[in-house]
């Protein structure tokens, strides 16, 4: 027959009262992480934030140092992973997403960034 002494007993009970100690810190400590669609879903600007994160990555890391003449790379880069959605007012557009990159990255756009966006717009509503 199997037979438990009373110090495994005091051993199991042990482990098991700090295991439930250390789950129920880490549930309590812990904050959901939830992801940015859903977290921002809803909202009407969801299309200008994910370009504005995007801008501002490029901002940050100088993607595009060097590459002034090379338009085609800048609108795959920032027009290639985000969901298809048409633009329906381009200066509309502009001004929620200059909000964004300035709330973003505290970047204030240029007209000639505004303009050279106004392009890329214009040419993601033709595809």
């Amino acid at each position: 027959m199997f037979c438990i002494n009373q110090k495994s007993i005091r051993f199991i009970l042990n482990h098991l009262l700090i295991t439930i100690t250390l789950l129920t810190i880490l549930f309590i400590i812990s904050n959901p992480i939830y992801s940015e669609e859903i977290e921002i879903r809803g909202k009407s600007n969801v299309f200008e934030r994910n370009l504005a994160l995007k801008y501002c990555d490029a901002i940050n890391k100088s993607i595009f140092k060097g590459l002034e003449k090379e338009s085609i790379l800048k609108y795959v880069y920032f027009f290639s992973s985000i969901k298809r959605q048409n633009i329906n007012n381009s200066e509309k557009f502009l001004n929620k997403f200059s909000l964004e990159v300035e709330k973003m990255c505290f970047y204030k756009l240029s007209k000639s960034d505004r303009e050279e966006f106004k392009k890329y717009i214009d040419k993601y509503n033709r595809r």
